[in-house]
C-alpha cells in the first residue's frame, strides 16, 4: 500500500461566540476561490488533527451518542476514531476573497486551526440526493439544519 503526504491549503478560523467561521488559505492557494462564491455550498475537508478520540487507534464498530444507535460500523457514523483521520463539512458559502484568500462561511464542525486539505463545491445534479434515508436510532434528527444554525441549535 502506497503513503500519502497531505499539503494543507490553510486553516479553519472558527470563532462561534461572534458567530464567525471561514477558512484562510495559505497565499499559494488564494487564487483558487476564485468564482466559488458563484455556488451556494462547498464541502470542507479538513484534517482531524486536534480531537483526542481522532489521534486514538481506530475503531472499526463504535457507538454513536444515540440512545438507540446501538453498535455501529465506524463507516456508518461520524465517530472521529476513523482508519484516516478526514473530517467532511457541507457549509453555505458566505463570501469568497481571491484577492486575500479568506473563504467565510455559516458554520464549520472543525476546531479553530483546524487543517484545511481540500475544498470542493456542492453541485446538486450529482450530490442532491432524491430519497436518502437514514437508520431509525437518526429519527429524531431534522430533514436539513436550518441556514446558519449548527446542528445543536437546529432542534
Amino acid at each position: 500500500m502506497t503513503d500519502y503526504n497531505f499539503q494543507p491549503i490553510g486553516r479553519v478560523i472558527n470563532q462561534p461566540e461572534e458567530a464567525f467561521f471561514a477558512i484562510q488559505l495559505d497565499p499559494p492557494f488564494a487564487p483558487g476561490l476564485q468564482r466559488l462564491d458563484e455556488y451556494s455550498h462547498v464541502y470542507v475537508i479538513w484534517l482531524l488533527n486536534a480531537s483526542a478520540d481522532a489521534k486514538e487507534t481506530p475503531h472499526v464498530l463504535c457507538h454513536p451518542p444515540y440512545p438507540d444507535a446501538g453498535e455501529v460500523g465506524v463507516f456508518a457514523c461520524r465517530s472521529p476514531r476513523r482508519p484516516n483521520p478526514i473530517g467532511l463539512t457541507l457549509t453555505e458559502i458566505v463570501r469568497a476573497d481571491p484577492s486575500t484568500g479568506l473563504l467565510q462561511v455559516t458554520w464549520l464542525d472543525a476546531f479553530d486551526g483546524t487543517p484545511v486539505l481540500d475544498l470542493k463545491p456542492y453541485i446538486p445534479a450529482s450530490d442532491r440526493v432524491q430519497a436518502a434515508r437514514t437508520p431509525a436510532w437518526m429519527a429524531g434528527w431534522p430533514e436539513w439544519y436550518q441556514t446558519g444554525k449548527s446542528p445543536s441549535q437546529s432542534n
